[in-house]
């Protein structure tokens, strides 16, 4: 297997939808998650937003709003493949600055109505950086602005003990889980106790898919679990706090917060939406 250690094309164009090659990333938002971001951020009558990344539903919500966009992304590739998922129409009200978002407030002269952000932090590896992040968009967001972000947690609705490797096998051959379901929880909780460091809140996927590996070649993984596990490949760090670690984070960066949870799908309880306001 080749080994991918960062975000580039060969990351997006395996994990691209394959009926649509529209540039959809399994694990990004669905339609009850982006049905939240538009909520949060509908009712605006200064459409002026920020993408940190280049999340296609998300860009496409604010194409629909009529918002004025700025995306900020640091990666040539993610820019290449994913500028042109949404219609030409919409781009037009699009600008796509390169570069860091630990470096947003330098790079961007105005200030925004609407932050948003789908699943950024879990990019961001250290605790000094995770507390940087955060001021940085708390500095370009408007004093009445919103930021909002599906966050990737420890959360207290979380069952580590059903999302075992093995547990999460059954469910996926008695067809109580879904592909989708089954990959991305594999990927993130199958090995917890194994790839997971409790004091640093990093995730080792290297260590995952190492684990993997070997399932498949001892034969308890099937060939048609392997192909969807390894669609989610990555094998750098991940970082996954707990949900305490992470609204005292937004608390300490002067924001108020509103929680949101869907229901249905196993990979909610563990991925709610922030709608952030500064206090």
């Amino acid at each position: 297997m080749k080994k991918i250690n960062k975000w580039d094309a060969k990351v997006f164009h395996s994990r691209s939808d394959e009926k649509s090659k529209k540039g959809h990333i399994p694990g990004s938002p669905d339609d009850n998650d982006l049905a939240i971001y538009r909520s949060a951020i509908e009712s605006s009558s200064s459409p002026m937003s920020l993408v940190m990344g280049m999340t296609l539903g998300i860009r496409q919500i604010l194409c629909d709003l009529q918002h004025k966009v700025t995306c900020l992304e640091i990666s040539d590739d993610a820019i290449d493949f994913l500028s042109d998922g949404i219609p030409e129409s919409c781009r037009k009200n699009e600008t796509i600055v390169k570069g860091s978002w630990l470096e947003m407030s330098k790079l961007l002269n105005d200030k925004y109505q609407f932050v948003l952000g789908d699943g950024v932090f879990p990019n961001i590896l250290d605790f000094n950086n995770q507390e940087l992040l955060i001021r940085e968009i708390r500095n370009v967001l408007h004093s009445n602005g919103k930021f909002v972000t599906r966050a990737c947690l420890v959360t207290k609705e979380l069952d580590l003990e059903n999302r075992t490797a093995d547990i999460l096998i059954k469910r996926f051959r008695t067809g109580r889980i879904n592909s989708a379901e089954f990959g991305h929880s594999m990927r993130i909780w199958g090995c917890y106790d194994k790839a997971y460091d409790q004091n640093t809140y990093l995730l080792d996927n290297r260590i995952v898919y190492q684990i993997y590996e070997e399932w498949f070649a001892d034969g308890k993984l099937t060939k048609e679990e392997h192909d969807i596990v390894n669609r989610q490949y990555f094998g750098g760090h991940h970082f996954y706090p707990p949900e305490s670690y992470w609204e005292k984070l937004l608390t300490n960066a002067g924001f108020s917060f509103k929680r949101h949870l869907n229901s249905g799908f196993i990979y909610y309880d563990y991925l709610p939406i922030y709608e952030c306001t500064p206090l």
